[in-house]
């Protein structure tokens, strides 16, 4: 009954008029509240006895105090600006709400892998080649972005569209009442970044271990001959990383409903690349090759406007 009540057409094809005596940013605070997957949903676990009062977060309970009170004062007859307050509220439990702050995490761990003793390390032949062709996709990426959102074909510096991400992505993406096909969508691009996330930590712990193991000379001739291969292909994994930020850029920023199925089709493979780049950075595997090779086919698959990955 809750989620019939927050939708935004009726069972009769009516339009819900909760939607207009509410607006916007009242029904995002409703919406994260009592139906986002990843929010607290509090009625349904209230209801079957799921919650247990005692675990609730001092931050979360601040945030449904807030909100509680921001309802009621909405309705007051005096102003207690609360509700102009309010009026800036962007929803914290969207899946593209949560896609924005992983997309941060996985650029905030990218320095991990940059610094002047990579940049400066001699590479071999197959690395040098992987660099050119992932760099040449990410350029070819950017200015698509930039050409999308500005009607320009300039090219945007990498760290621009973090700019955009943290400045202007509610301005660029929607949040309330998204399609499912839409959603869908979200599903697969999350998913991508997260396995990116997961191999860039890898290749960031991995770094770090083997740093230390050979400052303290315990490394074998192998291990070595690995570590090395290792520090030459940071450069691409950062390029790659960089690739596929760009791509769910593009893609939400842009969404074409009517060739839902090919944009699906193309973002598996992308979702595809980001888990095979995840396996074989784990510990267990290092293979440091392998993921280059990877990042090369990602970067030769991208097509930019509209997105297909062939």
């Amino acid at each position: 009954m809750c989620c019939q009540m927050l939708v935004n057409t009726l069972e009769d094809g009516t339009r819900n008029g909760l939607v207009d005596e509410l607006g916007a940013p009242y029904m995002e605070m409703l919406l994260d509240l009592l139906v986002h997957p990843e929010g607290p949903r509090l009625r349904d676990r209230i209801s079957h006895g799921e919650v247990n009062i005692y675990c609730v977060s001092a931050t979360m309970a601040a945030h449904v105090i807030s909100v509680a009170m921001t309802l009621c004062a909405y309705y007051c007859s005096s102003n207690t600006g609360w509700t102009v307050h309010m009026e800036n509220y962007r929803s914290l439990f969207h899946p593209l709400s949560i896609l924005r702050r992983e997309l941060l995490t996985l650029i905030d761990a990218l320095p991990l892998l940059c610094n002047d003793q990579l940049a400066s390390a001699p590479r071999q032949g197959a690395v040098e080649e992987a660099i050119a062709c992932v760099g040449g996709a990410v350029e070819g990426v950017a200015t698509a972005l930039h050409q999308q959102i500005s009607s320009t074909t300039t090219s945007l510096h990498f760290h621009m569209i973090q700019q955009l991400i943290q400045e202007r992505w509610f301005e660029l993406v929607k949040t309330l009442f998204v399609s499912r096909d839409m959603l869908e969508v979200v599903g697969i691009l999350r998913r991508s970044v997260q396995h990116c996330h997961s191999a860039i930590q890898q290749v960031g712990s991995m770094l770090t271990l083997r740093q230390e193991q050979f400052d303290k000379r315990t490394l074998r001739s192998r291990q070595r001959a690995n570590f090395e291969l290792l520090q030459q292909s940071c450069v691409v994994y950062v390029a790659a990383s960089r690739l596929l930020v760009g791509v769910v850029m593009i893609q939400i920023t842009r969404f074409i409903c009517h060739d839902h199925q090919t944009i699906i089709k193309g973002l598996k493979k992308m979702l595809q690349f980001a888990e095979n780049f995840d396996s074989q950075t784990s510990p267990g595997k290092n293979r440091w090759d392998v993921a280059n090779s990877l990042c090369m086919e990602f970067a030769s698959k991208i097509v930019c406007l509209p997105l297909v990955i062939t």
